[in-house]
């Protein structure tokens, strides 16, 4: 039976820390640092962990400020600030589904004229029809 490999033992200092430890030096200096810890870093992973550090000392900026959210009398009829929704648009329910592509297609065949229309149309279905 063959023996297992001893574990190797493992380093206190992760590439997160080496990056985190230098915060304004440049990547090509990290990665130089990196190299002779024996870790090997792209100037991808520098940027993106710094991104993250950034992303999360802004929310630990930004939860004290709403957390002491009291009971007391709210204050006299701010302007409410409509703010635009992130991610994709909510599908309108007033669109029948297909309309889009009829108008677009609508749009296609008074743009070249009636007779070019049909004679692309005339040759998409023997395309067709040889398939």
């Amino acid at each position: 039976m063959p023996k297992k490999a001893a574990p190797k033992a493992k380093s206190t200092l992760t590439k997160s820390d080496l990056i985190r430890s230098m915060p304004s030096a440049p990547a090509a200096a990290i990665i130089a640092k990196a190299k002779t810890h024996g870790m090997t870093l792209t100037a991808n992973h520098v940027y993106a962990v710094r991104a993250i550090d950034k992303r999360r000392s802004a929310n630990k900026k930004a939860a004290p400020a709403a957390a002491p959210k009291a009971v007391a009398a709210a204050p006299a009829a701010a302007p409410a600030k409509t703010q635009a929704r992130r991610g994709r648009p909510p599908k309108s329910a007033a669109r029948p589904a297909g309309t889009t592509h009829e108008a677009n297609f609508m749009a296609i065949v008074l743009d070249i004229g009636l007779a070019k229309a049909e004679s692309l149309l005339h040759r998409v279905r023997e395309r067709v029809q040889d398939l």
